[in-house]
């Protein structure tokens, strides 16, 4: 008598799929493992920095960025710079909020504040939300977030080179969604894949590279939505230039995409007030950095700017670099 039990062709094709999921499985677990390897190999793991918001000493996840610092301490539980010891909340101080990205987070501001302080009547306060890696878009949600807490008299905005091709910090919004802004424009997606450093190598720093246009047309709509957000307050939007002298540097091209971002807000252009004096790439903080300005050149660029300030600061007027149109100005959506 044959004793042979016959496999039912369903539990075969059961068998078959379980296999295969396991494989899958197997298969994403390792590729989950390998983009963690290459985040630290690559120094690509700004989006792994941006999601521990239990770092003590640092700044904390905001509700609409994820902006944690690791490393990068000596702000407040808003994000705010700590002004070198000098506390804020000095009720009759003239306060100024500074706006930006890394260029922001330099000297240049803490000067200013100085040189303000020197030309009026009273104590001046430097509230300083700048972060690097800002664009835009960022600034603008960090404007709706922390303008009611600092209640500035004045804001200076300094344009972001991250405008041109996007972003590292994440934009999140209330129902657990999240974006981030690239160089293919804005990418929606749910905020729990950003525990996945899969998706965050493969999808948001690999994918949507060499589309400034995209990219600038967020920060163009960013812009006008900062500028509502700050209603009526004083707002002095500063350009930084690149610093370079041959008219062919493809870098002139992303600083004229910027100002086409800011098109809507006459500002400042530090090119055309530093420009006489000297060729721009001597002002470099170091030779291979054609961004950041020198510590020496900070001091400087307070002193071009501080008329300007002073006017909005002390005069209590809107000044000639914020549109007419700002309180009318449509807002955006800034974030996700």
């Amino acid at each position: 008598m044959d004793q042979t039990v016959q496999e039912r062709p369903g539990l075969r094709g059961s068998g078959r799929i379980a296999r295969v999921a396991f494989g899958l499985a197997v298969g994403l677990l390792g590729a989950e493992g390998g983009a963690r390897l290459a985040e630290g190999w690559l120094g690509i793991g700004e989006f792994a920095r941006h999601l521990d918001a239990e770092t003590a000493g640092c700044a904390t996840a905001s509700p609409t960025r994820i902006y944690e610092v690791v490393g990068r301490c000596g702000r407040d539980e808003h994000g705010f710079l700590l002004d070198q010891g000098r506390p804020l909340g000095n009720p009759s101080a003239r306060r100024l909020m500074i706006l930006g990205d890394s260029i922001g987070e330099q000297r240049w501001t803490l000067d200013l504040g100085d040189a303000l302080q020197r030309k009026g009547r009273g104590q001046v306060e430097v509230w300083n939300a700048a972060l690097g890696g800002y664009g835009t878009c960022q600034a603008a949600a960090a404007a709706r977030e922390l303008a009611p807490i600092a209640r500035p008299h004045v804001v200076v905005v300094q344009t972001c080179p991250n405008d041109v091709f996007g972003s590292p910090v994440v934009l999140t919004g209330p129902e657990g969604d999240a974006s981030v802004i690239f160089g293919g424009g804005r990418r929606r997606f749910p905020r729990a894949l950003l525990h996945s450093a899969l998706f965050r190598t493969g999808v948001m720093q690999l994918a949507g590279r060499g589309q400034p246009d995209a990219t600038v047309a967020e920060a163009r709509a960013c812009a006008q939505g900062l500028l509502a957000a700050l209603g009526t307050t004083p707002v002095v939007v500063v350009h930084f230039p690149a610093l370079v002298d041959d008219p062919a540097d493809p870098l002139l091209r992303e600083e004229a995409d910027v100002l086409a971002a800011w098109s809507d807000a006459p500002g400042i252009r530090l090119r055309e007030r530093l420009t006489p004096r000297r060729h721009l790439a001597a002002l470099r903080e170091t030779t291979a950095d054609p961004i950041h300005p020198s510590e020496a050149v900070q001091h400087e660029l307070a002193s071009l700017l501080v008329d300007d300030v002073a006017a909005a600061l002390f005069s209590g007027g809107r000044g000639a670099t914020v549109p007419s149109s700002t309180e009318a100005a449509p807002r955006p959506d800034a974030g996700p």
